[in-house]
């Protein structure tokens, strides 16, 4: 799994096995808590009306988020963009970015216009 070989080389997991069971003890309910926050202020004229609507916000909130910022960290690179041109600014760049901002902006227009019925009626 090349993620978890990324993630245990960027951050070293050090410390006795009790350390490493507090330090995700405390940081899971840290992170969710943060990114529930997020979820708030993005859909912030809204608000969940049920169990269901809470499920929405926490189980394909948090992911969809997670995944947005996992896609603009590997596809926005200095390295990817070098192979692009190597001119710190360029028209080709900048092409090429907006391009997989429509692409990833129509898949989640596509997502809402078949879900957005349904997710509609468990908010207010």
């Amino acid at each position: 799994m090349p993620i978890i070989k990324w993630i245990k080389e960027k951050h070293e997991i050090n410390g006795t096995w009790k350390e490493r069971i507090v330090r995700y003890a405390v940081g899971i309910p840290i992170f969710f808590g943060i990114y529930l926050a997020l979820m708030f202020f993005y859909v912030y004229s809204h608000w969940p009306i049920d169990l269901i609507g809470w499920s929405i916000l926490i189980l394909a909130g948090i992911p969809a988020s997670l995944c947005l910022e996992l896609i603009g960290k590997l596809g926005f690179t200095k390295e990817r963009g070098q192979k692009v041109s190597s001119n710190r600014f360029s028209a080709k760049r900048v092409m090429i970015a907006l391009f997989f901002v429509i692409l990833i902006v129509s898949a989640f227009g596509l997502f809402w216009f078949v879900y957005g019925s349904f997710v509609r009626t468990h908010f207010k």
